[in-house]
């Protein structure tokens, strides 16, 4: 009697310990599961149950463990990302100091051109008697404007190459949807538009520090590539020559959380899937037509 009393007392603990199991895994926490149900053995391992959840926990913990195998291929797929970034930052960098030196000793060759130019009119002026009249130093004045400003330019077009070419804006589109590319495409070169199409926001970011386009289409849901849509749009921020390119996501997804997200970011403009035409060609012209104001402010 007084054994079946006991064996009664430890299914009775055993069963506690199982519905604490339970709680357990809904949390989460499969190596303390483990623990309860080692400790449930040892109390009485003839209960029914205790074999169930040795079953379930097993595949539990596999599927943990291959949980954090996977987030571990994550970071370091990122972290050879940032690897490949910090690298291609360093080369642009290294170009952009060697292009600035080029330009430097130009401007020097240019200087030292002009004042001997300069030196010799005016040596040429003095044998001859004559002093340099007013028409003369304006013209001198006007050459050395002239030369002044094709470095400025020089300058300039280390940075802004590709932004338009002969008068014509260029948009950069990235979708990983190939039809939505050839689609929108051929939409906006019908409408004299040059785009520049990618199907992975990864590549534009590389292409978009050495080249500045007019505006940039991007969708939000970027399957193939390492950065969504809302990444890619603070990577583009961080650099400070893209700042005030208009940028424009698109999406399939009708979500108020997404459109809220995509304002709050500071994106331009937000436009759902299925895309009308024409209110993506009003979009885009009035953005255009902003951004190009703001750069005709003095």
């Amino acid at each position: 009697m007084e054994q079946l009393i006991q064996i009664d007392d430890a299914r009775k603990i055993v069963s506690e310990i199982l519905r604490r199991v339970d709680r357990l895994i809904k949390a989460g926490d499969v190596e303390e599961c483990l623990r309860e149900i080692i400790r449930a053995k040892e109390i009485y391992p003839k209960h029914g149950y205790i074999g169930a959840y040795e079953e379930r926990l097993a595949y539990l913990k596999e599927e943990h463990e291959k949980n954090i195998a996977l987030e571990r291929t994550k970071e370091e797929a990122e972290a050879a990302a940032r690897k490949r970034d910090e690298e291609l930052r360093k080369e642009h960098e290294k170009e952009r100091k060697r292009l600035e030196r080029k330009q430097r000793r130009q401007d020097a060759r240019r200087e030292r051109e002009e004042e001997r130019i300069n030196a010799k009119f005016e040596r040429s002026q003095e044998s001859k008697g004559s002093p340099v009249s007013d028409e003369q130093k304006r013209e001198i004045t006007e050459a050395k404007s002239s030369t002044s400003e094709n470095r400025v330019a020089g300058r300039s077009q280390l940075y802004s190459e590709g932004s338009s070419k002969n008068g014509v804006e260029v948009i950069l589109v990235v979708d990983d949807d190939e039809q939505m590319l050839e689609s929108l495409s051929h939409a906006l070169a019908s409408e004299g538009y040059e785009t520049k199409t990618l199907e992975r926001s990864d590549d534009a970011y590389v292409l978009l520090k050495t080249w500045t386009p007019s505006l940039i289409l991007c969708d939000v849901n970027l399957e193939t590539s390492t950065m969504g849509g809302f990444s890619f749009y603070e990577k583009v921020r961080s650099l400070d020559y893209l700042n005030d390119i208009p940028f424009i996501f698109l999406t399939g997804m009708n979500d108020e959380v997404m459109v809220r997200t995509a304002k709050e970011l500071g994106a331009d403009d937000y436009l759902m899937k299925p895309i009308s035409l024409e209110n993506l060609l009003s979009t885009i012209k009035g953005k255009l037509r902003r951004f190009g104001s703001f750069r005709e402010k003095p």
